[in-house]
């Protein structure tokens, strides 16, 4: 099964700048999948559900990565592996084709599962959680006005109602406790958060290293504006001195 994922993931790569990987497949599997996708010139990008009941599925989502980095190391991992699409050696695992990995590859697939969960285990978001106590107070309403007058089965749906609630106390919990390792994993790491359009938070890689940072969601501060000028005053008419006067003389424009 893992000889076949591999082929068709190759194939789609060969002709496609995205590329996603369907199927009940563990996690584990699926960063092996995306590490040897990243080795011919692809990245990771997304995991999400797809389906409902036992027809749910893991879809990932790679994407082709056209730095310049990425298109050596796949032009060279083509050299050295011919025939990874077709059962052979593949890049950073054992050799026969298989998907069991080397042991000097174990940091990136570290990485690669964990941002795989993180994205498969998201913790919900705000909207979300308003709208799911939204129901189950709804919920709980109807029914105590359903059973008001049988207050034995209404003491059963409280007792159900309350167990219900812990039990989903105690997984959110355990989601919560666990995306903590997977934040701390992917901070390490230098990831940077960042809330898509729906809300939902992704950590995707930040700048290279050689590219100043830009500050995220920072305003930049209003430039400042012009002194304002005083309101116009025409100017006043400047006269020169007159002349001083002789003593005894009348002064000029006096009447005689």
């Amino acid at each position: 099964m893992s000889k076949r994922l591999v082929s068709r993931m190759l194939r789609q790569m060969g002709s496609q700048e995205t590329v996603r990987v369907v199927g009940k497949i563990p996690v584990r599997r699926l960063a092996r999948l995306a590490l040897v996708a990243e080795e011919f010139g692809f990245a990771y990008q997304d995991t999400h559900h797809a389906g409902e009941g036992q027809y749910t599925r893991n879809v990932m989502i790679l994407g082709r990565d056209h730095s310049p980095e990425a298109q050596r190391r796949a032009m060279e991992n083509s050299v050295r592996f011919p025939q990874a699409g077709n059962g052979g050696d593949l890049p950073g695992m054992l050799r026969g084709g298989t998907l069991r990995p080397l042991p000097d590859v174990a940091p990136r697939l570290e990485l690669l599962e964990a941002r795989i969960n993180f994205d498969l285990t998201r913790p919900p978001t705000r909207n979300e959680a308003l709208a799911l106590a939204v129901l189950a107070v709804l919920a709980l309403a109807v029914n105590v006005v359903a059973f008001r007058s049988d207050p034995d089965f209404l003491l059963m749906i409280l007792c159900l109602y309350l167990g219900v609630l812990a039990l989903g106390s105690a997984l959110f919990l355990w989601a919560r406790r666990r995306n903590a390792h997977y934040r701390q994993v992917l901070d390490q790491a230098g990831l940077v958060p960042v809330p898509d359009r729906d809300g939902r938070l992704r950590y995707l890689p930040g700048p290279p290293d050689d590219t100043p940072a830009v500050p995220r969601y920072v305003v930049p501060p209003p430039p400042p504006r012009a002194p304002t000028p005083p309101p116009y005053a025409p100017p006043r008419p400047v006269h020169p001195p007159m002349p001083p006067q002789a003593p005894g003389h009348p002064r000029q424009g006096a009447r005689d």
